[in-house]
């Protein structure tokens, strides 16, 4: 969050911390993307790490929010916020919205960008 730079647009996914905070200590645990450890995560000694991790986590979410939150009241630079579990919802809607401010146009129909997001839905 310290590393200033001159942009004209500003995109920041946020996820249900829930879903963050369990994916992310799987992630350290297990060392990989692609694998989660077997043990329960509250229980035993994980537990303990577990609770270790969730505290700090939590910590880093909240000073996280704060300072994008102070970015929109003070940054002349236009913010768009999505949650990633709209984006996985409706992508069609959020992937409009944000290539509308990203290109700066009201309207998407009939250009290049409007087929290709259509043909990345339609892809999977």
């Amino acid at each position: 969050m310290d590393k200033e730079f001159d942009t004209g647009v500003i995109i920041l996914a946020v996820r249900n911390p829930l879903d963050v905070f369990v994916s992310f200590f799987q992630m350290i645990a297990s060392q990989t993307h692609t694998q989660t450890i077997k043990e329960p995560i509250n229980v035993d000694e994980i537990g303990q790490f577990w609770n270790e991790f969730f505290e700090s986590d939590v910590r880093m979410w909240v000073e996280w929010h704060d300072f994008w939150m102070e970015k929109v009241k003070t940054s002349a630079v236009p913010i768009y916020f999505f949650r990633f579990e709209d984006l996985l919802l409706q992508p069609e809607q959020i992937l409009k919205q944000m290539f509308r401010l990203i290109l700066g146009k009201k309207d998407l129909d009939g250009t290049i960008i409007e087929q290709r997001i259509k043909d990345t839905i339609s892809e999977g």
